[in-house]
């Protein structure tokens, strides 16, 4: 075989092969970015309801920022503690059969000197 047939060969052999991880990056970035989305509202949660623990307020608060929220758990013993667990949807499921990715959330707020330090559990 000549030169110009085995660098087509190899280009058609590794086109599937960049672009298999090119979608397996943006998945993983999107990932990422909606994780730090939801852990950025809780965060913003905890600040405003520090001191108050209702649940529907809560509840509204993520569903105005359109993050479904799955058994929600807030514990005042030691801090201000939010865990629960959601979904955030797949990209490119179709691709690798996985339509969402589950997740817990678990962050505690603790009041030091005025300021709210935050501790992802």
């Amino acid at each position: 075989m000549n030169k110009k047939g085995q660098v087509l060969v190899l280009f058609i052999i590794c086109i599937p092969i960049m672009i298999t991880l090119f979608s397996y990056l943006i998945e993983v970035s999107y990932i990422a970015y909606n994780k730090h989305k939801i852990y950025s509202v809780t965060k913003t949660i905890i600040a405003k309801n520090y001191s108050n623990d209702n649940l529907f307020d809560i509840i509204n608060m993520y569903k105005d920022n359109d993050i479904d929220v799955k058994d929600l758990k807030i514990d005042n013993s030691l801090g201000y503690n939010i865990s629960f667990k959601t979904s955030i949807p797949s990209l490119l499921g179709k691709l690798i059969n996985k339509s969402s990715y589950d997740i817990d959330i678990n962050i505690t707020g603790v009041k030091e000197n005025g300021k709210i330090k935050y501790q992802r559990g």
